[in-house]
């Protein structure tokens, strides 16, 4: 195949029709290769790949201005039942043709496993590719480590000869994935390039390259690839010398995504078959989550460029806008196959994206990819500032769903909240902006309004957030070791759960064992011994963040009280009430009063109109202190009104709570054998009816519920029970 007469015309028409010519006739047609056709179409792939798709450093086809007779000729090539894809299975099926990745390229995590030879511990994309010319037996390395924060693996220093080998169409599909991890090309496109991929040993032809994407110099707008490397390849050639003329633009914009969908209709085929299509199996699927979820990557003050988010959203979508609830009910079907594979990688990149994305607008694209999965009853619907729509998930069985995906209503709600509660709401003058750039620099009212927005909708739905108090009481008692005593009580949080995701209140215990293995991953990502709830929903005190972000929008709106500023102080007053009755907070004691710098702040142009406040740490007030813990009138009139909590220290105990609270210095085993025990001893002592009046209505042993009374009871019986031994020896 003679790459450079082909190209040289400079048509991508005609290039496209020469190589489904070839294809039919050298390779789809014949019974017979030839290994010399065949063996110039293996090597000058990778070439043809970066015309097509470009690279880090290269424009292709789909990054440039086409016309739409060009972007069908594109597509046409590309199609599953085209001729080039038809040649791409056969060819598949001969080892001879096929490519090794270089190990340097991949991330940091897969090089260790390799280089220990652990292989049982690739990711799946990698597992059943990796061969080796000389075994090694070495201790192996844990690649899932816990990554929401930090993300990152131990390395090591182990070498090793172990490889990453994919046939022709296993090498397509991961070059395609690839293409949006690329950072946006900026003219002139970067000079340094690495290499990817070399021929495999028993090719003759020469090296075959392309880009390693994570060894790019970082551009200013500090765009986040896949997990970075620390040591670089060998360098190659990628460039293209007969590059098709026009202008630069982004692959939202060609034909890449309704390939893509076509690919994930056929690869991944969700509520059509029962098995993955033999040809790919689930290396497609693997491949996306290998290069778009777990491996994307982002420090602190980064973000993932738009056609990385929009690729990631566009996956995303594919799987939610068929309904989980059908995959939850079936786990033998391919759906609930891909729920499991993407659920965990995807809490773990959310969890990256939400805490080091850059301080700008374009976080509304982290968030919007969260409420994708964490309102799945809305079947993939874009997300949008005003929604009318009610949604009732509860009710329509979405509650075993929920269960299922907790750390995606507490974890990554808490971290949205957490950066919420830095917005500043300024009036700020958007600069121009480009379709290979993410929406602004900087933070607007308009941009974090639309932030919160996408939140609220999510949690705004009926019966969402008190099923989630649930939880989160549920969490608290784990966390306070108390489920002995609270799982047996009708009204217990693992009861109602229960009976909301099954319908019947037996399956309690299968929900204290799914809350104990959540509050367990908590306590890991926590780094420390134990974890405890943030009060997002039902528990107090309240979320820090939760009430500073109320806070900071009240500010907000009272800096722009002035009738030149009413439809901006309207927008931030319907913004907090939303905020605040989503998350059922009552009252206003959580607001603090802005200084004297809000007034004259309030006064001055438009442009720098901003509260200022007092930052300190939410103490709301306590009562019940008094009068023995019953509550006085004012203090009733508090709690009505939101103004103040209960103490938790100090409370009379009254009704069933009296008999069954553990106090501190009680043990919880002694209580329960006492409550028996009592229940059995008056069962009898009721029935003494002429009984003297000084005698108690009710016997009770739960005075030796007390550990000290307990151990002396104890001590005295044993020292007594010697007395009279040796007495009577």
């Amino acid at each position: 195949m003679d790459g450079e007469k082909i190209f040289q015309e400079r048509s991508i028409v005609a290039a496209c029709n020469h190589i489904i010519n070839y294809c039919d006739t050298h390779i789809n047609t014949t019974s017979s290769l030839s290994d010399h056709y065949v063996r110039s179409f293996h090597t000058f792939f990778p070439t043809l790949l970066v015309y097509i798709f470009g690279s880090p450093s290269a424009r292709g086809w789909i990054q440039t201005e086409t016309d739409k007779q060009q972007d069908s000729a594109i597509r046409n090539l590309l199609l599953v039942n085209g001729s080039f894809f038809q040649a791409l299975v056969k060819l598949s099926m001969y080892p001879e043709y096929s490519y090794d990745l270089v190990t340097e390229s991949l991330p940091s995590d897969v090089r260790n496993v390799l280089a220990t030879g652990a292989i049982h511990l690739l990711p799946r994309v990698y597992k059943n590719s990796s061969y080796t010319e000389a075994s090694k037996t070495t201790n192996s390395v844990n690649i899932r480590t816990t990554a929401t924060k930090q993300s990152t693996l131990v390395a090591t220093t182990i070498g090793g000869n172990r490889k990453i080998r994919f046939n022709m169409l296993q090498f397509y599909l991961y070059y395609f994935a690839s293409v949006p991890t690329w950072p946006p090309l900026v003219p002139p496109p970067q000079p340094s390039v690495m290499g990817l991929i070399r021929g495999a040993p028993t090719a003759n032809a020469k090296t075959a390259t392309t880009v390693n994407n994570a060894s790019l110099n970082p551009k200013s707008v500090g765009y986040g690839t896949i997990r970075s490397t620390t040591t670089t390849a060998s360098t190659g050639n990628s460039s293209t010398p007969y590059q098709i003329p026009g202008k630069l633009r982004s692959i939202i914009l060609s034909v890449y995504s309704s390939v893509f969908e076509e690919y994930f209709d056929c690869f991944v085929p969700i509520n059509k078959s029962k098995t993955f299509p033999h040809i790919v199996n689930t290396f497609f699927l693997d491949t996306c989550i290998e290069l778009w979820i777990r491996t994307s990557w982002v420090t602190t003050g980064q973000k993932l460029s738009l056609e990385y988010m929009h690729s990631i959203a566009t996956f995303i979508s594919n799987i939610v806008k068929h309904n989980l609830q059908q995959c939850l009910a079936d786990e033998e079907s391919v759906h609930y196959f891909v729920y499991t594979s993407v659920k965990d990688e995807l809490f773990f990149m959310l969890s990256r994206l939400a805490h080091n994305w850059s301080k700008s607008d374009d976080y509304q694209q982290v968030v919007e990819l969260w409420s994708m999965w964490a309102a799945p009853w809305r079947l993939g619907a874009t997300p949008r500032s005003s929604e009318k729509e009610i949604y009732t998930p509860i009710k329509q069985g979405w509650a075993p769903f929920v269960l299922d995906n907790i750390p995606f209503y507490f974890s990554i709600v808490n971290i949205i909240l957490q950066r919420t509660s830095t917005f500043e709401y300024k009036d700020v003058i958007q600069p121009a902006t480009t379709a290979l750039t993410s929406f602004t620099s900087s933070g607007s009212i308009r941009g974090q309004l639309r932030i919160l927005y996408r939140l609220i909708n999510v949690l705004k739905a009926e019966g969402l957030v008190d099923f989630l108090g649930l939880i989160e009481r549920g969490l608290e008692i784990i966390q306070s070791n108390t489920i002995s005593m609270v799982a047996a009580h009708p009204n217990s949080p693992f009861k109602q759960i229960s009976m909301q995701c099954y319908g019947i209140e037996t399956l309690d215990r299968s929900v204290q064992e799914q809350l104990t293995s959540v509050y367990k991953l908590f306590v890991e990502l926590e780094e420390r011994n134990t974890w405890r709830p943030q009060g997002l929903y039902s528990t107090e005190p309240r979320s820090e963040h939760l009430l500073k972000t109320l806070n900071l929008l009240h500010s907000a709106y009272l800096a722009r009280s002035s009738a030149q500023n009413a439809a901006k102080a309207a927008q931030l007053k319907d913004a907090y009430d939303f905020l605040a009755n989503t998350f059922k907070v009552t009252g206003t004691s959580h607001l603090l009063a802005p200084t004297s710098n809000t007034t004259s702040t309030a006064t001055t142009s438009a442009s720098t109109k901003e509260s200022t406040v007092k930052h300190r740490r939410y103490q709301p007030r306590v009562v019940g202190l008094g009068e023995g813990g019953y509550l006085t009138l004012e203090e009733k009139i508090l709690l009505r009104d939101g103004k103040a909590v209960c103490s938790r220290d100090n409370i009379r105990a009254m009704g069933p709570r009296a008999k069954t609270y553990v106090r501190s210095y009680e043990d919880p085993t002694l209580v329960r054998w006492s409550l028996q025990l009592d229940d059995n001893l008056n069962r009898y002592y009721k029935r003494w009816e002429s009984k003297p009046k000084c005698l108690p209505d009710e016997l009770s042993t739960r005075a030796w519920a007390h550990r000290v009374t307990f151990t002396y009871t104890v001590v005295f019986g044993l020292l007594l029970i010697y007395i009279l031994y040796r007495s009577f020896i």
